[in-house]
């Protein structure tokens, strides 16, 4: 789907757009951390200021969990996100729900549509398991295209709010 196409689904959508990204965000893959104690190392020195960060802005209380129960933390400061990015001007929204695509996370697409964290750190974040299992296991080539097309598309969108806030 082209940026366009994402931007008219947005419009004619909005509020399942946002139904689904608050939904989507008490699932997000920055709150379910992974047991194994360097990957759990690496996603609390990644992830953890980044979540502080969103739960800063929202005035939230996304909670992670090593778990696979949902935090009933997150059910509140979803409804809190909801209310947030319904306010947001329809480039932004549809710029986040582009990322959130990408980066499977609607966390780290909010922090980086809201300019809390930047497009590069969008990508690490929600490829850091990935990257850190590269690490250990190699890599497939298949795999680092892919990567790099997200990052491409990543970076865009973030040229893409730039260039809308420099119009405003």
């Amino acid at each position: 789907m082209s940026f366009e196409d994402t931007q008219n689904y947005v419009t004619e959508n909005t509020s399942q757009v946002i139904a689904v990204l608050a939904e989507f965000a008490q699932t997000d893959v920055m709150l379910f951390w992974h047991p194994k104690a360097e990957i759990n190392a690496a996603q609390q020195k990644t992830w953890q200021p980044i979540l502080d960060k969103i739960n800063a802005d929202l005035n939230s209380v996304f909670k992670a969990t090593e778990g696979l129960e949902i935090p009933p933390q997150n059910k509140t400061s979803a409804q809190i996100l909801a209310q947030k990015i319904s306010a947001l001007p329809a480039a932004k929204l549809t710029a986040l729900y582009a990322a959130a695509l990408n980066l499977k996370s609607p966390l780290l697409a909010y922090a980086m549509v809201q300019k809390i964290i930047s497009a590069d750190d969008a990508f690490t974040a929600a490829f850091l398991e990935e990257l850190q299992q590269n690490q250990a296991w190699g890599e497939d080539a298949e795999a680092v295209q892919k990567r790099a097309r997200i990052k491409a598309e990543i970076k865009q969108i973030e040229e893409y709010l730039n260039d809308q806030m420099s119009c405003h």
